[in-house]
């Protein structure tokens, strides 16, 4: 995290992370990342091929292709 600060919620459980901090997420792990602190600015790594959902729609964001 850059700045603010984003919670993950995932199935079973829910994690956050603040300005210096990360979240690790397992391959194929589904989840959703909501900003409990705004602005809130991160940095996103994924595998190619990774895929995410916004407003209902599937996509491969370009860094992952």
């Amino acid at each position: 995290m850059l700045e603010g600060a984003i919670t993950a919620r995932f199935s079973d459980r829910e994690e956050t992370a603040t300005a210096g901090g990360a979240l690790i997420v397992s391959p194929g792990e589904q989840f959703t990342l909501v900003a409990v602190q705004e602005p809130a600015e991160a940095v996103c790594i994924m595998s190619v091929g990774g895929q995410a959902i916004s407003e209902g729609v599937t996509f491969t964001p370009p860094w992952a292709e």
